[in-house]
């Protein structure tokens, strides 16, 4: 593989990283916000499993999104030994740590920790894996993304706890309110400017009625 390819696919990957991240927290946030008021409406309050269990579900969901792009991104090169070795071995601690976690506080949060824990190990060593793949030498995450990522996870999770919708027309008004303004948010601060451009060009086109 040339150099120009190289780059091409470094672009592609970090840009595609970026992107799946932006998503993640984007929904991440809508349903730190809004999942609480959703469950009492949509059934009842016992339902509801509390505001730190709903963080600790997001945190999961924000894991796996990341997981599953850079095991597609792994797929790619068609060398999956490592992947599938890794993948085992995660699900080997976390069922150890879930199990024992469990069995010793008896509570429920102790079997998200333990999930989270042991996924830890691919969140570190996929994106390795991926970077060797095309010669990237960056680190997985900058430190400026990671203090926005969590400034808006716990922004939701703080203002999430607060709120609370009483009826199906606030939830949709008010819901509809917050993802525009989570979306603004995300975009400012977990997307570099190159995505940004490209969105914004996506935007304009839909308005102009381009395709």
């Amino acid at each position: 593989m040339g150099n120009k390819e190289y780059e091409t696919s470094q672009k592609f990957i970090v840009n595609l990283r970026e992107s799946v991240l932006a998503f993640g927290v984007f929904i991440g946030a809508i349903t730190l916000l809004l999942n609480k008021s959703f469950i009492f409406l949509w059934s009842n309050q016992s339902l509801y499993l509390g505001d730190t269990i709903n963080l600790f579900i997001v945190i999961l969901m924000i894991q796996l999104i990341i997981i599953r792009n850079e095991s597609f991104l792994i797929d790619l090169s068609l060398n999956i030994k490592k992947k599938v070795l890794l993948g085992v071995l995660s699900l080997i601690i976390s069922s150890i740590l879930v199990v024992a976690g469990y069995s010793y506080t008896g509570c429920l949060w102790s079997i998200f920790v333990g999930l989270f824990l042991g996924r830890m190990l691919l969140i570190v060593l996929f994106p390795i894996i991926t970077n060797k793949m095309v010669q990237i030498d960056k680190k997985n995450i900058p430190i400026g993304t990671f203090f926005a990522v969590t400034f808006i996870l716990i922004g939701a999770y703080i203002l999430g706890g607060k709120q609370f919708f009483e009826t199906w027309y606030e939830l949709v008004l008010f819901g509809l309110v917050e993802s525009i303004l989570c979306a603004i948010i995300v975009y400012a601060l977990v997307l570099k400017q190159e995505n940004k451009r490209v969105i914004k060009l996506k935007v304009l086109n839909i308005f102009k009625g381009e395709s």
